[in-house]
């Protein structure tokens, strides 16, 4: 699995070196660096494909820390099969170019197994360096594109129709109804799991089905949800924002074509402090059935981090000036005293966040 990522001047991160598990939760203020965690490990598990465009350079020159010609560094590693892989991505200039001057700086890949190093460099001068080895290196055999969602109830509601062979939830969650249309359809053993998974999370729904809408004249058909609940049975259009966001995890995650890392954005959003911790059930439920899959995400809720391990939560804080850090919640002086004492949600809303940006050199969570 991921066990770190670093991140050098990239956006609102001057330094830091995350230990990632199977469930982690960055928590911390608006503004604090939460996202570009996220968005950092988005580009790394993508950097096969990241790699062989030339535009990548100035994408990356955008992303890169303000106030600051050093370069711009992300890198990730992690276990698989008992073998230690990882893989970076370095944009910049040792000899110090300035910061805009793009013909002056250089886009470096790498790949890493042990002490052998794969590497391709792009500059205006051209490549260099073995693409075909490196985009066959070993670490892209188990680190697939990882997916950031942030689903909109809205989209998640609409009805849809299976436009491809495998349909999936794009990350606003339009397209849910057809992945459910096809999940049943396939993989017909899944859907009671979804269906009992949403129903433990939210009990006021007590099953779902998925109605096709004949009289639209739309072909393919599309398909809408439609829940029976203890109140009745109404459309998605008009079930909670919560109760759609949970069905939106479950079936991305059940779904044949899952990802191997899933980033989430404001994971709690919609739901009551009691589902928060059902939903972590759920999640972990998946974790043990999947045992390649990760979930990396954000939260403002200690009513949601009351239901993890406290080496599960990573806290991020914004410094005086104005750059973001990152640490363990059980990295915190005074957390041996109080770990049996406190629940983690309940720690954290004790101690807050700025003892994070207050540690000395690099940051490591």
């Amino acid at each position: 699995m991921l066990e770190r990522i670093r991140l050098q001047n990239f956006r609102v991160v001057r330094e830091a070196e995350i230990d990632l598990e199977r469930l982690t939760v960055l928590v911390g203020p608006n503004g604090s660096g939460k996202t570009t965690v996220l968005q950092g490990l988005q580009i790394l598990t993508d950097m096969s494909a990241f790699s062989r465009d030339f535009a990548s350079r100035k994408q990356l020159a955008a992303q890169r820390s303000q106030h600051t010609d050093s370069p711009l560094l992300l890198e990730l590693e992690g276990s698989w099969e008992g073998s230690k892989l990882g893989a970076s991505l370095t944009y910049g200039n040792a000899r110090g170019n300035a910061k805009g001057a793009h013909a002056g700086n250089e886009l470096l890949a790498c790949a890493i197994q042990g002490d052998h190093r794969i590497e391709v460099k792009k500059s205006s001068g051209g490549v260099l360096g073995d693409q075909a080895s490196f985009h066959s290196a070993p670490i892209w055999r188990f680190v697939s594109p990882a997916r950031i969602v942030h689903f909109e109830a809205e989209e998640l509601a609409r009805p849809s129709a299976i436009q491809q062979q495998v349909p999936g939830i794009l990350p606003n969650g339009a397209g849910l109804a057809s992945t459910l249309v096809h999940l049943a359809a396939t993989s017909p053993q899944v859907f009671p799991i979804i269906e009992q998974g949403l129903c433990a999370v939210v009990p006021s729904v007590k099953r779902f089905r998925l109605n096709p809408l004949s009289g639209s004249g739309a072909t393919p058909l599309p398909y809408e949800v439609r829940f029976e609940t203890t109140s009745g049975e109404v459309p998605a259009s008009a079930i909670s924002e919560g109760t759609l966001l949970v069905l939106g995890y479950l079936t991305v995650l059940h779904a044949p074509e899952r990802p191997r890392l899933l980033l989430v954005e404001n994971i709690e959003r919609g739901l009551h402090p009691r589902a928060m911790g059902d939903l972590i059930g759920q999640l972990r439920a998946i974790l043990e059935r999947f045992p390649n899959i990760q979930i990396i995400a954000t939260s403002h809720s200690p009513y949601l981090v009351d239901h993890l391990k406290p080496e599960e939560v990573r806290l991020t804080s914004i410094g005086p000036d104005g750059l973001a850090t990152c640490a363990a919640l059980n990295r915190h002086p005074d957390f041996d005293r109080w770990k049996d004492e406190m629940a983690p949600g309940e720690f954290w809303s004790a101690v807050g966040e700025d003892w994070v940006s207050e540690q000395t050199g690099p940051a490591h969570a």
